[in-house]
């Protein structure tokens, strides 16, 4: 673990001794609104799924959170991965500044073993083109994370885009089949007369009645527009034929 400590917006964000980092900190440096208070994002289906995953993985073996009541260092503390998504449960901006915060961390954390002292001062040519491939590493996902953070931004400022409206904008996705695709996973079922959502993915996708025809329309919320994205960039949507 390194030494140097994570620093968001001027706040030092606290961890235990499993590496694991302090959401209250993170909560603070966000700017501490009660809405963005770290038990209520918690206690979400979002939250509650990711925890679930970071505890299954093989290459993990402590568990993803952790609460410690009272003394300088009490709060809750989660696992990196955790960071992220809290980050951006708050906003596409603020979680852009937690990314860079970690690519900050990681280019002041670089350090020599004791072990590779000897070899790095014979072969510093060497290990010069290693922190260079590392380095574009983290320069290609720090790319990638303020290009999904950017197309973020843009979609959920569109709040009332109908799923059919809103499916349109992404590329070559056959906007007729998106609701038998979300069907497919999961997050809706169909009546005889229309489709809906499971009442557990309320923060994923509304039910709007139509005013003029009385139909359902399913509307995607910030965070189901997120899903979509992260769909379509799976390849998990059907396209239309002349993208197949």
């Amino acid at each position: 673990m390194s030494d140097n400590p994570l620093t968001v917006i001027d706040v030092s964000v606290k961890r235990d001794k499993e590496g694991r980092y302090n959401l209250n900190d993170l909560h603070k440096a966000s700017g501490g609104k009660s809405t963005h208070q770290p038990s209520n994002w918690l206690r979400g289906d979002t939250a509650r799924g990711l925890a679930r995953e970071i505890s299954r993985s093989s290459d993990l073996r402590i568990a993803s959170t952790s609460s410690v009541s009272g003394g300088n260092n009490s709060g809750t503390f989660v696992a990196k991965e955790m960071v992220y998504a809290y980050a951006m449960w708050i906003s596409a901006s603020f979680s852009l500044k937690v990314i860079r915060a970690f690519d900050q961390l990681q280019t002041d954390g670089v350090a020599v073993a004791d072990h590779a002292a000897d070899d790095i001062l014979e072969n510093p040519l060497d290990y010069m083109e290693k922190l260079i491939g590392q380095a574009r590493k983290l320069k290609h996902e720090r790319d990638i994370a303020a290009t999904r953070i950017a197309t973020y931004e843009k979609v959920t400022a569109q709040h009332d885009h109908t799923l059919t409206r809103y499916i349109r904008t992404l590329d070559g996705v056959n906007s007729q089949h998106i609701k038998k695709d979300l069907e497919f996973f999961g997050y809706l079922y169909k009546t005889k007369q229309t489709y809906k959502r499971y009442a557990r993915f309320d923060h994923l996708f509304k039910e709007k009645i139509d005013g003029e025809y009385g139909t359902v329309q399913i509307v995607p919320t910030a965070l189901g527009k997120q899903l979509l994205i992260d769909l379509y960039e799976r390849g998990a949507l059907t396209l239309k034929k002349a993208f197949q």
